[in-house]
């Protein structure tokens, strides 16, 4: 369905529990992001849960705007990249995505979509403000170090995938991908320089991270023998070891059918 005007001036609209006024464009089948300037910024939250949109970019210059809710869609690609690049000269166009239109934002949600590489998440770095964000059932959440990358390109974030960010995983993502954004590591700039193909799991074999003990394990690079008549349990250990600390989706399926298949 298009997001017409229309259709956004007759849509329900509400107090939610906390007094912050919500326009509701749940579960219509909208497939693209538009004509919210007609709202006139009256909203401290907009739900887009449950539609079909798949890039997510399209908002106009809404400063009242503290939720934005866009989970069960089918978002692959966020365009908020344009104020990265301080020459920009076109982030007062409303038609565009960027940090001067969500400068109030706090919470966002974006569960069960289909963001699937580090790179992908690039864009988010546009809210400098947010504090909540939620992005479980997406397949980046399944990498390995997804968590120290979110939390080194948010510093402002207080709660990631409704889990309490700790100083130490501050502190740990400082350490890998640099000091700030402005300072980052050769790691990190490898990530933003690169397309979302070439993240890749020898891109970023040098942070293992144990999620349950907070801390850092060194390791070296295993070599995988793509032909193996019959593992040993050294060599399942190893897989095992190996399928931990996978950070793209490819590289577990490979693992994850090697270790089923004893290694054939």
């Amino acid at each position: 369905m298009k997001l017409t005007p229309t259709l956004i001036l007759d849509a329900p609209t509400y107090m939610n529990p906390v007094g912050e006024r919500t326009l509701s464009l749940r579960s219509l089948e909208i497939q693209v992001i538009e004509n919210l300037g007609v709202t006139n910024d009256m909203f401290e939250v907009i739900d887009l849960t449950d539609n079909e949109i798949r890039v997510l970019n399209g908002l106009p210059n809404l400063l009242k705007l503290k939720t934005l809710l866009l989970g069960r869609n089918s978002i692959q690609v966020m365009q908020l990249n344009r104020s990265l690049n301080s020459n920009n000269n076109n982030t007062n166009n409303n038609n565009n995505f960027n940090s001067h239109t969500l400068t109030n934002l706090k919470t966002l949600s974006l569960i069960e979509n289909n963001l699937k590489n580090l790179h992908d998440l690039i864009g988010l770095r546009n809210f400098k403000n947010l504090e909540n964000l939620y992005l479980n059932n997406n397949p980046v959440t399944k990498l390995r170090n997804y968590r120290l990358f979110v939390i080194w390109l948010l510093p402002n974030l207080k709660i990631l995938d409704f889990n309490k960010i700790k100083e130490k995983e501050r502190s740990l993502s400082s350490e890998y991908f640099g000091k700030n954004f402005e300072n980052k590591s050769d790691l990190a700039e490898k990530i933003l320089n690169s397309s979302s193909n070439e993240i890749t799991l020898e891109l970023l074999n040098s942070i293992n991270y144990d999620i349950n003990s907070n801390t850092l394990i060194e390791k070296d690079d295993l070599k995988l023998n793509k032909k193996i008549n019959r593992l040993s349990g050294e060599e399942k250990l190893s897989l095992q070891q190996q399928l931990e600390n996978a950070t793209t989706l490819d590289e577990i399926e490979r693992l994850e059918n090697l270790i089923k298949n004893d290694g054939n």
